[in-house]
């Protein structure tokens, strides 16, 4: 599999462990920038990100994103 360019928008959420890549590969492939966003805990298992504190922080930083997005696309329209 040869992954191509994507020329859309990504949000990346991660755990806050020390990554040599923070874009975890995805950069040379995104075109515009990704956004990267970190939540303020190490996620053990990909899927504890889904639960308890970690869930609550996940969807804070969604929400605050599809909010932005939001406006921008209403502020584009005017």
């Amino acid at each position: 599999y040869a992954p191509k360019p994507y020329a859309g928008e990504v949000l990346l959420i991660n755990d806050k462990q020390n990554y040599r890549d923070p874009e975890l590969g995805w950069g040379g492939l995104i075109t515009p920038p990704m956004s990267i966003r970190i939540i303020d805990r190490v996620v053990r298992e990909p899927e504890d990100i889904m639960k308890d504190a970690a869930a609550t922080e996940l969807a804070q930083i969604l929400d605050e994103h599809l909010c932005l997005k939001s406006e921008q696309r209403v502020e584009a329209r005017a």
